[in-house]
Parts: structure tokens; C-alpha cells; sequence
């Protein structure tokens, strides 16, 4: 791409939103700029696709506080029962087994 087919935005963000894009752009190797387009790439990307992802800020700590007060409010101390690694396990060995009959055709 030429420069001449480049076209320049301008965004502002807060003190601490730069510092982090600049911690992760030098983590990297890269420039904030070119940070910032591979962010933009992988946005349009994702829009293009039809994928929808989370958008807005991350969680802060007093939201999973929030939801840690939740929890121990409806289950107290008791643990939650059942594993999730096991119930993914088990969805992965039944779509396995899924994809085999297919494959065979039964």
C-alpha cells in the first residue's frame, strides 16, 4: 500500500489507555501505530464475519466482586456441583463420536 492510499484517523484515549498500548506495542516490537491498525484489522475482521465479540471495556475488579458477592449470596459456601472440564470433555467425546457416524454414514 502506498501512502498515497493510506488515509489518517485520529483518536484520543486516556493517559492509562496509552500507557497500555505502549506497554504492549515495545511487548511486541511495534509501534503504537502499527498496534493500533492490527487492532483495527482484527475488529473489521471479525465485523466482516459476522462474529460478534465483546465490545466496551474489561472487567473491572469491582465488577467480579460484585459477582463473587452474588454467588456466595445464592450458593453460601457450598461448592457448585459438577466439574466444567468434565462437561466439555463429555461434549467433545459425543460431537467426536457424532462426526464418526457421519462420516461412516450411519
Amino acid at each position: 500500500m502506498t501512502t498515497e492510499d493510506r488515509k489518517q484517523i485520529t483518536i484520543s484515549v486516556d493517559a492509562e489507555t496509552n500507557e497500555r498500548l505502549e506497554a504492549e506495542a515495545a511487548k511486541d516490537g511495534v509501534s503504537v501505530t502499527e498496534l493500533c491498525q492490527n487492532i483495527v484489522e482484527v475488529e473489521l475482521y471479525y465485523a466482516e464475519v459476522g462474529e460478534r465479540r465483546r465490545r466496551g471495556k474489561p472487567i473491572s475488579k469491582e465488577a467480579i466482586d460484585g459477582m463473587y458477592a452474588l454467588r456466595k449470596a445464592y450458593f453460601g459456601g457450598k461448592k457448585i456441583p459438577g466439574d466444567s472440564a468434565d462437561d466439555i470433555r463429555a461434549m467433545r467425546e459425543e460431537r467426536a463420536l457424532q462426526i464418526e457416524r457421519a462420516v461412516e454414514g450411519r
